[in-house]
């Protein structure tokens, strides 16, 4: 009976911690399986209305520099600079989708994005009414653009002109005051744009149409173009790796036929699932026109839930002498000018503004940027650098936070006022960032985080009962076993106990003198 009890304890562990082992080494497999074809960008998809119209609360916030020397930066002197804001604005995205393509692992889109200022999210007190010194950008980017005009010679010329009659006739100057709400979307009037046409008309050259400016004027309610991107039908390691922008798979803002100008990575709202440490992520962002690495940073925790944080590494804005692959960046004739690490010239994609990008306060830059400006924070990574914390199981980002600087490059070539000053002035810096709700951290608990967590509990449970079962049997056999050997005898000690000598009792010692006796007289 003991034997077929422990046989089957010994079976019954074996066959349970056999296949708890088995499924358990292949349950992340299987829960991948299960996690991919739910995160399939389709009409029929769980989730297809949070990629149209995402439900997580956005916001964009405005820190912008005011000017607080502008006379004395001209005469060379430090500039002096005074952060204003947040100036917070909740942004709503919602994707209008044009349709699917390659079999339905391609769906294009535009996404229109909406900005509705803030007051609660905002710094105390902030108005859209505040005025604000800052740099004259569309100046600069005349003069900018003069480098660029076909003829040669031609721009020469028109730097020669048009400062002259811009400064005399309607007084331009190098800084201006307009309030938080014309300098980021309600836009102010150019003032020097008659003067502008009039010296394009004396060189032969188009006329500017451009009336007004604003920082993200034609931003408000708008969308950035068409995408093409993979929804992950035929391959879930291609989901929303964006396949073209504005019909091409490239852009056209960096050195000719170089890898620069390849659009590659997602656009930093989700990711493919099963992220590694080691993945290779990109993103594409359209306000750099460029796409940028993300390497592993640290493990950190969103609402309870475990995410990996990537971050745009300080090699992605080093200059070319530092990173040999930043080479194709520098647009600049003048290489030495690229070679600031911690910068990216991006007047290409504006217009030939003199406009420079870089992380907020020249976090991660050279220290000569830093130490140029009077008036800047201490560089901290949690303040200033831009993350994504993602979810590696699913690859949804579950908070992130991108934040930039635009600096304006003064000097004289881009000054419509004479200066002896050559600095990199902050003029505005942005965050853009999100964080999961504490009702949509619920959600995803239930449906993603509570269920590995209870199969896998389930599985380690039944791989112990199994152990413990084999355990039993194993015990319940030594036992038994001992059991046996102890009531098997040894054949010898059975003769010892059969065997006893015949032993005389002692007798007294008179009685064996009266035998003595008796047996004399006999």
């Amino acid at each position: 009976m003991n034997k077929i009890v422990f046989l089957s304890l010994g079976g019954i562990g074996i066959a349970i911690a056999l296949i708890s082992a088995i499924v358990l080494g292949q349950f992340p497999n299987m829960i991948q399986k299960q996690v991919s074809k739910q995160l399939v960008v389709s009409e029929c998809s769980e989730d297809y209305e949070k990629f149209l119209a995402p439900n997580v609360p956005i916001y964009l916030k405005f820190y912008v520099f005011h000017v607080d020397n502008p006379e004395a930066i001209l005469a060379g002197e430090k500039p002096i600079l005074v952060q204003k804001g947040p100036y917070s604005f909740l942004e709503k995205r919602v994707k209008e989708i044009d349709g699917y393509h390659e079999c339905g692992d391609e769906v294009v889109y535009k996404e229109t994005k909406t900005y509705h200022f803030d007051p609660e999210t905002s710094r105390k007190s902030a108005s859209l009414d505040d005025v604000v010194t800052h740099i004259n950008v569309p100046a600069m980017t005349v003069m900018g653009a003069s480098f660029h005009l076909p003829q040669k010679g031609m721009g020469q010329i028109f730097r020669s002109l048009f400062p002259q009659l811009a400064t005399q006739k309607t007084k331009t100057t190098m800084f201006l005051n307009h309030t938080v709400r014309e300098l980021l979307f309600e836009t102010y009037p150019i003032e020097f744009i008659d003067d502008l046409n009039s010296v394009l008309a004396q060189l032969k050259q188009p006329s500017v149409n451009l009336t007004d400016f604003a920082f993200f004027m034609d931003k408000n309610a708008t969308d950035e173009g068409e995408f093409r991107v993979h929804t992950g039908a035929k391959k879930i390691k291609n989901l929303l790796h964006i396949e073209s922008w504005k019909g091409s798979p490239q852009v056209d803002f960096w050195i000719e036929n170089s890898t620069c100008n390849n659009i590659v990575g997602t656009d930093g709202s989700a990711f493919p699932p099963n992220v590694k440490k080691n993945s290779k992520l990109e993103i594409f962002t359209t306000d750099l026109c460029r796409s940028f690495p993300l390497v592993y940073k640290e493990k950190v925790k969103v609402k309870g839930i475990s995410t990996y944080r990537f971050v745009i590494p300080p090699e992605a804005f080093y200059g070319p002498e530092k990173n040999p692959e930043n080479k194709c960046f520098c647009i600049n004739p003048d290489p030495k000018t690229c070679n600031h690490n911690g910068l990216l010239d991006i007047s290409s994609c504006r217009q030939f503004a003199p406009l420079v990008a870089s992380s907020p306060h020249f976090f991660q830059a050279d220290d000569d940027l830093y130490n140029a400006i009077i008036g800047l924070d201490e560089r901290k990574a949690d303040r200033y650098q831009t993350y994504l914390d993602i979810e590696p199981i699913t690859g949804k980002v579950l908070s992130a936070f991108k934040r930039l600087q635009i600096s304006a490059w003064l000097k004289n070539d881009y000054s419509i006022e004479k200066t002896n000053t050559n600095v990199y002035m902050p003029v505005i810096w942005v965050e853009e960032g999100f964080t999961l709700t504490d009702e949509l951290a619920d959600e995803f608990k239930s449906k993603v985080t509570k269920k590995v967590n209870l199969g896998s509990s389930l599985l380690i449970t039944a791989l112990i009962i199994g152990l413990l079962l084999i355990v039993a049997g194993l015990g319940l056999f030594f036992y038994n076993k001992f059991q046996s050997d102890v009531q098997i005898e040894d054949p010898r000690a059975k003769v010892m106990k059969s065997w006893r000598p015949e032993v005389t009792p002692d007798l007294p010692s008179n009685s064996v003198a009266k035998e003595n006796n008796s047996q004399t007289k006999f």
